[in-house]
C-alpha cells in the first residue's frame, strides 16, 4: 500500500475524488472476481477444458462456437476493455512505482488484452438432420432434448443461435425465418420473402 500513499498523486488528492475512485476500483475488483469465476463454470481454468467450451465436445453435448458468436463477443470486448484499460491504467499511473515498473505493469496489461479479444475462431451450422445423426451416435433420442419451442430445444442441445421458419401460402408462397439467442430468447433478426414458386 506505500505506493499508493506518501508520495503519489493519489494521497495528495481531494477526499471525495479518492473516494469515487475508490469505489470504482472496488465494482472492478468484483466484476473481475465474477469473469475468473465464469470461465470457472466454462473451463475449469484448464487448457482442455478452454479447448471443449471453444471446439465443442460430444460427450458433454458442447457444438463449436461459431465464428458470428466469436467475433460478437471481440467486437463487445474491443469497445469495453480499452475503456477500462485507460481508467485503470490512469489510476495505476498516479502511484507511486517506477517509472520501469509503470511501463512494465502497462504494456503487459495490453498484452493480456489482446490475447483476451483473440478468441479462436469456429464455425458450424447444424440442420435438424446433423442434429438427429448427432444425437443418435451418442445414443440419445431427439425426444430427450425437444422442449416447448425452438429456443428451449435450442438450449437443450447448446446451441448458442436457433434459426427457425415457415413456408406458407399467400398469393403465391412466403418465407419467414428468424433468429433468436438461445441464452435470452431474445429475437435478434427476422426476415420474410415471397415468391410465386416453392
Amino acid at each position: 500500500m506505500r505506493y499508493f500513499s506518501g508520495r503519489s498523486q493519489l494521497a495528495r488528492m481531494d477526499f471525495n475524488t479518492r473516494l469515487i475512485m475508490t469505489y470504482f476500483l472496488v465494482f472492478m475488483l468484483a466484476a473481475a472476481g465474477l469473469s475468473i469465476y465464469m470461465s470457472y463454470q466454462k473451463t475449469r481454468l484448464s487448457a482442455p477444458g478452454a479447448v471443449e467450451y471453444y471446439r465443442g465436445s460430444e460427450e458433454g453435448m458442447l457444438f463449436p462456437k461459431e465464428e458470428a458468436e466469436l467475433l460478437e463477443t471481440a467486437h463487445f470486448h474491443l469497445f469495453i476493455m480499452p475503456m477500462v484499460f485507460l481508467t485503470t491504467g490512469h489510476l495505476f499511473l498516479l502511484s507511486a512505482w517506477s517509472r520501469r515498473w509503470k511501463t512494465l505493469v502497462i504494456s503487459s496489461c495490453f498484452v493480456y488484452i489482446a490475447l483476451d479479444v483473440a478468441k479462436p475462431k469456429n464455425f458450424i451450422v447444424m440442420s435438424r438432420e446433423n442434429i438427429a445423426i448427432l444425437l443418435k451416435d451418442m445414443g440419445i433420442g431427439c425426444d430427450q432434448v425437444e422442449g416447448e419451442c425452438e429456443v428451449e430445444t435450442g438450449r437443450n442441445i447448446g446451441a448458442a443461435y436457433v434459426v427457425s421458419g415457415e413456408v406458407g401460402e399467400m398469393a403465391g408462397y412466403v418465407c419467414t425465418l428468424k433468429v433468436f439467442d438461445t441464452v435470452t430468447a431474445a429475437l435478434l433478426a427476422s426476415g420474410r420473402v415471397r415468391g410465386t414458386t416453392p
